[in-house]
């Protein structure tokens, strides 16, 4: 499988501190997982992530669906962490096609995924969009209808900076010769917004 991300080169590297840093308390996110602990001290559990150590080891940071399924089961038993294998992604955008017939033949409807951990369900969505015949009529041009879909039909909302880039450079990869030139993939925990019942009015000013 390619490398969707490779955190030593530019741009990724110079903003490696940033993106490190948990917002609530200004200090360097955790492993929180064993999973690394082998390569020594710096890599357990509990320890804070260090950017010269992890420059010494940039291979061992990949997406969710890059990881084996062991390590999966792993850290989902652990963290109480869920990943949705594509096979079952598939399955619940047939399911919404199924409840609403025709939706993706409509060029005004919209979709969102507000916790996004890898930006399968949305690329799904694209995929389906992008493949609808009528919307082939609508905007025959592919790079057009890709901009609309983008700009008009999704909408993502990742919890992290890292899981924000990854799941930006998943979806935006759909096409290698289309350019986006604007899309609704925004860094935002909604699960703060959900807890305390501002997350429609929250929304609203996101997207807006």
């Amino acid at each position: 499988m390619c490398k969707l991300i490779d955190i030593t080169s530019v741009p990724v590297e110079p903003f490696l501190d940033l993106l490190l840093q948990d917002k609530s308390t200004k200090k360097n996110i955790i492993w929180a997982t064993d999973t690394y602990q082998g390569y020594g001290h710096g890599f357990s559990d509990k320890e804070q992530i260090n950017k010269k150590l992890l420059l010494l080891h940039a291979d061992i940071i990949k997406p969710r669906i890059q990881k084996s399924q062991e390590e999966q089961a792993a850290r989902t038993r652990k963290k109480a962490e869920v990943f949705t294998p594509k096979r079952v992604v598939k399955e619940m955008v047939d399911m919404l096609e199924k409840e609403n017939p025709g939706c993706f033949d409509d060029p005004d409807a919209t979709f969102a995924d507000l916790y996004m951990k890898s930006g399968m369900y949305i690329t799904e969505i694209v995929t389906r969009l992008f493949q609808s015949s009528r919307m082939k009529v609508l905007f025959p041009d592919d790079a057009e209808r890709l901009n609309h879909i983008f700009a008009k039909q999704v909408y993502g909302c990742a919890p992290t900076e890292i899981i924000y880039r990854i799941c930006l450079r998943y979806i935006l990869g759909f096409s290698d010769e289309i350019k986006i030139e604007k899309n609704n993939i925004k860094l935002c925990d909604t699960l703060e917004y959900a807890k305390d019942g501002t997350l429609e009015e929250n929304l609203e000013k996101l997207f807006g």
